[in-house]
């Protein structure tokens, strides 16, 4: 029952509930990505610390086709931690450096024919 002279936010009902959603599937994403990281070989204290990383800025999200060839590693940016992606040429050298990181509000996705450099100096100059 709502009381008189209140009205719902259908807005901030359905931010709440995106944000429940999305902190619900990152948790479930830690959890099988530190499963899956013991699987390939990583100790239990790495795979639960990688994949806590992962949880907050959930590599799904990178654009990787099936037959690329990638390289990951977390960077610290101004705003906190970002985990960047490198794709290579079948020559080994990086033709795609992207980049994802999240604030507690935002999600952010950088993806450039650049270096890591300027990715990295681009997402710290994000206000």
């Amino acid at each position: 029952m709502v009381a008189m002279g209140a009205v719902p936010d259908a807005a901030t009902d359905f931010e709440a509930l995106f944000q429940a959603y999305y902190q619900r599937l990152c948790r479930i994403f830690g959890a099988f990505s530190e499963a899956l990281l013991r699987i390939v070989g990583l100790n239990h204290a790495d795979a639960r610390q990688f994949a806590s990383q992962l949880a907050a800025t959930p590599v799904w999200l990178f654009p990787i086709e099936p037959d690329e060839v990638v390289q990951m590693r977390q960077v610290n940016l101004r705003t906190g931690p970002g985990t960047l992606l490198q794709g290579f040429d079948e020559d080994g050298k990086i033709v795609r450096v992207t980049l994802l990181w999240s604030t507690p509000d935002r999600l952010y996705l950088i993806s450039a024919g650049t270096s890591d450099e300027v990715v990295i100096a681009a997402a710290n100059s994000i206000q």
